[in-house]
């Protein structure tokens, strides 16, 4: 595969765009969409960062929240085929999320460095503790995958970003919404759809592999214990040779 530009991505302080959104020739979405003017015209896939910055889910906070949902909205605008972090998008957002086939990527390892999220939501019962969204994600049906952010700030990779998104949640990820997770990655990455059906293929076989490797332990456990039962219940066992006993007679007396 030659190295080639496949996105690009829009970062800054959220905070910053929450008290400058506004409609109109002059709004700062306009002013985005014309700086990246060119880039809609290549197909260059976009990604933009959003849903990142930290918000209390209090009631004190609705405003903020009311405030951060504009700024969703009008990121959505630029046409996003990603949406980095996307970690306090709420309801009425969903549905053009799914229907735009929006990816959403958390990043367990940064996520926990901004924001404030335990990795033992099952015993922190604090009002202070938000809800890892990933699971509601899923849930939903929405095409979100886990990605490592940054791999060298977070000392991570995206095995363990796995296990660590997993003991973010309220219950343990399954074997299958793990793999859903990494075919939603597929499908949100930024290649060309054959590439994408290739990568699929490569996936598909891995998971293959590993399900005959196991179905086949599997069945030598299980025929191992068949074998034992079968033993204690006839009572066949080795026949074992007799020990000699002085004077050259065995234990018979033979």
């Amino acid at each position: 595969m030659e190295p080639r530009l496949v996105g690009f991505d829009i970062a800054g302080i959220e905070d910053f765009f929450h008290k400058h959104i506004q409609s109109g020739p002059n709004s700062i979405i306009s002013t985005t969409r014309s700086i990246i003017y060119d880039l809609f015209e290549t197909n260059i896939f976009i990604t933009i960062h959003c849903g990142e910055t930290r918000i209390d889910r209090t009631l004190s906070q609705i405003k903020i929240i009311s405030k951060h949902d504009s700024f969703i909205d009008a990121v959505m605008e630029l046409g996003a085929d990603r949406l980095g972090h996307a970690l306090n998008i709420s309801g009425p957002f969903f549905h053009k999320i799914k229907r735009k086939n929006i990816t959403l990527e958390l990043c367990p390892s940064s996520n926990c460095q901004t924001n404030f999220f335990s990795q033992t939501p099952w015993i922190d019962k604090s009002e202070k503790i938000k809800e890892y969204p990933l699971l509601k994600y899923l849930n939903l049906g929405l095409n979100v995958c886990v990605n490592t952010d940054d791999p060298a700030i977070s000392k991570t990779d995206w095995t363990r970003e796995l296990f660590i998104a997993s003991a973010l949640c309220s219950k343990p990820l399954s074997i299958e919404q793990v793999i859903k997770l990494v075919y939603n990655g597929i499908r949100g990455a930024f290649l060309l759809d054959n590439e994408k059906e290739e990568l699929e293929k490569v996936f598909n076989k891995e998971i293959m592999d590993l399900v005959n490797y196991y179905t086949n332990e599997f069945i030598k456990e299980k025929n191992k214990k068949v074998i034992l039962t079968i033993s204690q219940f006839t009572g066949h066992k080795k026949n074992k040779k007799s020990k000699p006993c002085l004077g050259g007679k065995n234990a018979n007396g033979r």
